[in-house]
């Protein structure tokens, strides 16, 4: 599990995807165990900071680094 700490604005996103690579396996069983843990932090000048703890077989982007191919919800 590693930990990402970093800043969004409203209507900014994250976007959590499988590893290339990783083992399906050791994600369920790390999802099963210990989930994915997002702690909101300091808010100040309409930012706030959010750390993930998540398991290494996720990625965590921002979403603007990620094209994307999917409709809005």
């Amino acid at each position: 599990m590693g930990y990402l700490t970093l800043s969004r604005r409203p209507g900014e996103k994250l976007r959590l995807t499988v590893a290339p690579g990783a083992n399906l396996d050791d994600l369920v069983r790390h999802l099963t165990t210990d989930g994915v843990t997002i702690m909101c932090g300091e808010v100040s000048g309409g930012r706030v900071r959010l750390a993930i703890h998540a398991p290494a077989e996720l990625k965590v982007l921002r979403a603007e680094l990620v094209e994307d191919t999917s409709t809005e919800v």
